[in-house]
C-alpha cells in the first residue's frame, strides 16, 4: 500500500474534494440489494489489501445484510479520501494512519475505525517491504546498519515511510545518518527512481515488489513482520454522520466485512483461484501479475491494536507532521466489530 500524504489540515484538504471529483467514477457493486440501505463506499481497487471489500461486494454478503452498496472507486491516496468522509461525501472508506487522519480530529471532525483491513500475520504476505537495488545488495548491503549514507526517499508520513523509519531505528540510525532529501512522488515513480539510481533503498508496497524481485531490479529484503510484528496498515473507517444517523447500517456493512474476512482467512495465506479472479478484476492487472505475489495479506477479524496506531503518532509527531498529540481511544470504535464476531462465531 502507498500513500501520498499531504501535509495540509483537513479544512484545507477539502479543497481537494472538488478536484478529487474528477478522478472518481461511480460503479453499480455486485449483488446490490434493490430494497436495501443505501451506503457509499469508496475505495482504491489498486491497493492490494482492498481484497475483503471486494469479495464481500461480489459474493453478496452486503445484499444479505440488506445493504445497497454504492462503490466510487478512486485511484487516489487513501489520504485523500479523509475529506470524504470528514464531510460526511461517503459513508465508508479504508484508512491508514497518515498525518491527515489523525489532524481530522484536532480539527473537530469525528471519523472513527472499526475494523482491521490488513495486518501482519505468520504465514502471510505483507503488504510492503523495503527493498535495496540488486547491484548494491550483492556488493555491499547486509544489515540494516549498512544503510549509513545510502538515498532513500524523504518521508511524507505514509505506512511505506513507518517500515523504513523502524528498519534505521532498529539499526540505531536516524534519518541525518542517511541521505533523505528527495520526495518519492507517485507509484508511478519506483521503477525510473530505481533504474536511475536516484534511491539506493525504498519500502515498495506489492504487487510492485514482487515485480521488482523477480526482474531482478531490486532485492526484497525486509517486511513489516520482520520488523514491527504488531504493525497494521489498513483500517476500515466511517464518516461520523453515519455512525450517527445509521448505527444499524453500520453494524450490518461491518459484519458483513468480517464475513469476507474470514473466507480469507480460511485460506491460509494462500491464493485461490476466486481471490485471484477478485484482485484481477478489480484491479484490472493481469492475472500473472497478481498470480505472482506469495498471497493475499491477512486482514485479520477487526481487532484493532492500539498499540500500532499509537506508535505511528509518535513518529508523525517528532517529525511534526502533526499538530498535536490525539488521543488515540477517540479514534476507534471496536463496538461494531466485537458484535459482528459474537454473530458469525469468530473467536
Amino acid at each position: 500500500m502507498i500513500v501520498n500524504v499531504r501535509r495540509a489540515p483537513v479544512k484545507a484538504a477539502l479543497l481537494w474534494v472538488t478536484i478529487a471529483a474528477f478522478l472518481v467514477s461511480l460503479v453499480p457493486s455486485a449483488g446490490r440489494a434493490a430494497d436495501g440501505d443505501v451506503v457509499r463506499l469508496m475505495f482504491n481497487p489498486g491497493i492490494y489489501d482492498a481484497l475483503p471489500l471486494e469479495l464481500a461486494l461480489d459474493k453478496g454478503y452486503f445484499a444479505d445484510a440488506h445493504l445497497d452498496v454504492r462503490v466510487t472507486k478512486t485511484p487516489g491516496s487513501l489520504g485523500l479520501i479523509v475529506p470524504f468522509l470528514a464531510r460526511g461525501d461517503i459513508d465508508v472508506a479504508p484508512q491508514v494512519m497518515v498525518p491527515a487522519f489523525f489532524n481530522q480530529y484536532t480539527q473537530g471532525f469525528g471519523i472513527k475505525v472499526v475494523a482491521t483491513l490488513d495486518e501482519t500475520h505468520k504465514g502471510w504476505n505483507d503488504t510492503v517491504y523495503f527493498m535495496v537495488r540488486q547491484d548494491l545488495w550483492n556488493t555491499k548491503v547486509r544489515k540494516p546498519s549498512d544503510l549509513r549514507g545510502l538515498k532513500l526517499p524523504k518521508p511524507t508520513g505514509s505506512p511505506n515511510d513507518f517500515l523504513t523509519l523502524e528498519i534505521l531505528a532498529k539499526a540505531g540510525l536516524t534519518m541525518s545518518n542517511v541521505n533523505m532529501n528527495v520526495l518519492l512522488t507517485g507509484t508511478t515513480s519506483f521503477l525510473p527512481s530505481i533504474l536511475n539510481k536516484q534511491f539506493d533503498a525504498l519500502s515498495v508496497p506489492e504487487p510492485l515488489a514482487t515485480q521488482f524481485e523477480k526482474q531482478g531490479i531490486a532485492h526484497r529484503w525486509l517486511g513489516y513482520q520482520d520488523v514491527i510484528p504488531y504493525y497494521q496498515t489498513g483500517y476500515l473507517a466511517i464518516s461520523p454522520q453515519f455512525a450517527k444517523e445509521h448505527s444499524d447500517d453500520v453494524q450490518r456493512f461491518v459484519q458483513a466485512y468480517l464475513r469476507a474476512c474470514r473466507d480469507i482467512a480460511a485460506t491460509n495465506g494462500k491464493w485461490t483461484p476466486e481471490l485471484i479472479d477478485e484482485v484481477v478484476k478489480w484491479s484490472g492487472q493481469s492475472r500473472d501479475v497478481i498470480a505472482s505475489i506469495p498471497g493475499p495479506a491477512y486482514p485479520g477479524v477487526g481487532k484493532i491494536s492500539v498499540e500500532s496506531i499509537t506508535r505511528q503518532e509518535q513518529l508523525w509527531l517528532q517529525l511534526n507532521m502533526l499538530q498535536k498529540a490525539v488521543p488515540v481511544g477517540a479514534l476507534i470504535d471496536e463496538s461494531y466489530a466485537r458484535n459482528a464476531r459474537k454473530v458469525l462465531g469468530i473467536k
